[in-house]
């Protein structure tokens, strides 16, 4: 045990000397569920990039099974399913454009 002990302390004061005890800061990024951690000490300056990418296949296909289980699920209730298909729509058409937009507002 006095053997474990004085590595302890030895890894304690090397710890130390490379500023292991000083105030770090952090700044996480979290963006479409994928997180960038960027840290930087002193005076440093940090540039990064993310790049999220996503598979248009993927999401055409989504989007089809969207609308087919709009179509199976909701045949009592009409106006439901003709609000749910256009929003479904609305989400097509923006994923084929090169500059979708953000936010969507609509009053039904």
């Amino acid at each position: 045990m006095p053997f474990v002990d004085g590595i302890n302390i030895y890894l304690s004061d090397i710890a130390t000397d490379m500023g292991y005890d000083k105030q770090s800061r952090f700044m996480i990024n979290v963006s479409g569920g994928q997180a960038q951690v960027n840290i930087s000490n002193d005076n440093s300056t940090l540039n990064a990039t993310q790049n999220i990418q996503v598979n248009p296949s993927e999401i055409a296909s989504l989007i089809t099974e969207l609308k087919d289980n709009i179509e199976n699920e909701l045949t009592n209730n009409q106006s439901i399913k003709n609000i749910l298909l256009s929003q479904a729509q609305f989400i097509a058409d923006e994923t084929d454009d090169e500059k979708p937009k953000k936010s969507f507002k609509d009053s039904y």
